[in-house]
Order: C-alpha cells, then sequence, then structure tokens
C-alpha cells in the first residue's frame, strides 16, 4: 500500500528477494505502479498530481488561477500548465516559470505553448529551457523574413487582461 509496506515485503524471513523486474502498486496518493530496475524503484506509471508553478520572472499572478498538473511514467514526465490571468494580474517581461520535477538533460526537453488573447485570437509561444527546472516562455515574433522570438512584455505580443491564458505541455526525461 506503501513504500514501507514495500519495501518491508523483500529480503525477511520468508520473503521473496528483490530482483530486477519485480513490480508493485502502491495505493498512498500519488498511485503509482513501479518497477524494480536492479538498483531502484521506477515510477511506471502514475496519476497526474496538481501542483503550482513558481514565476520566477515576468508574472505577477495576483487572482490569477493556475490549473497545472504533470505526471511521471517511467523516467518520462508530462507537464502541463494553465494560467488564467485575473484582474490583478500582469506580464511584466520575459516569463520564466518552473518545472516540477527537474530534466536530467535540457537537451531532451521539449515544450510547446500558446497564449490566449481573452478567447479571442491564439499566439504561438516558444518555450526554451535555461536550466534543469525552468523554462522561459517567448512569443512568437513574424515581422521578419523567418519567424523569430520576442520577449513577453506587458504589450507583447498584446496587452494583457482578465481572462487571458498562458498554456504551456513540457516533456521530459528525469533518467
Amino acid at each position: 500500500a506503501t513504500t514501507t509496506t514495500r519495501d518491508a515485503a523483500f529480503g525477511g524471513t520468508g520473503e521473496k528477494t528483490l530482483a530486477e523486474g519485480q513490480m508493485c502498486y502502491i495505493e498512498a496518493a500519488p498511485k503509482r505502479l513501479q518497477v524494480y530496475n536492479g538498483t531502484a524503484w521506477i515510477d511506471f506509471e502514475a496519476e497526474w498530481t496538481t501542483f503550482t508553478p513558481t514565476w520566477t520572472t515576468g508574472y505577477v499572478r495576483g487572482n490569477g488561477v493556475t490549473t497545472s498538473s504533470y505526471v511521471r511514467i517511467g523516467k518520462t514526465v508530462v507537464v502541463a500548465i494553465q494560467e488564467a490571468l485575473g484582474s490583478t494580474s500582469s506580464v511584466t517581461g520575459v516569463l520564466t516559470v518552473t518545472m516540477p520535477v527537474a530534466a536530467a538533460n535540457v537537451a531532451r526537453l521539449n515544450a510547446y505553448g500558446l497564449f490566449l488573447d481573452s478567447g479571442t485570437q491564439l499566439f504561438v509561444t516558444i518555450p526554451y529551457a535555461v536550466s534543469a527546472s525552468s523554462l522561459e516562455i517567448y512569443a512568437v515574433n513574424a515581422a521578419g523574413t523567418y519567424a523569430g522570438s520576442a520577449g513577453t512584455s506587458a504589450t507583447v505580443p498584446f496587452t494583457w487582461a482578465a481572462n487571458d491564458i498562458i498554456r504551456i505541455t513540457a516533456v521530459y526525461d528525469i533518467s
């Protein structure tokens, strides 16, 4: 039922010896299936866990509403972040947000996202891993011959207001 009872079930008198490939189901939150890889228990499947990301730059939450969660499947993490701005929220510069679990290698962190201007227009974002645990989120600038990035601000890519949405999805490994 828990990691403590799982660990107590191996190695004692009359109990099985822990070996690679053995599985267990943890009923304690977050519920998950685990597989022993020969040196450690690895989460194989998990339920979505809610979390509140930390915006380290570019955003003041105020009365904004966060609807964010992540799931760990084996050594892969999938993160879904949605931030709906409230009347006292503001975008002040380049957005930087933390991930719930650090990535093993930022080169294998893939993310995409969008900005929604009060339900009227979608804007593509460019999330970029600046560390193992945080993303910077840029707007797409289509003003040149080729699309590039533009730092977000109070007016980029639009004038931010209540009910505007920031949505980011990231997939990465933690091995």
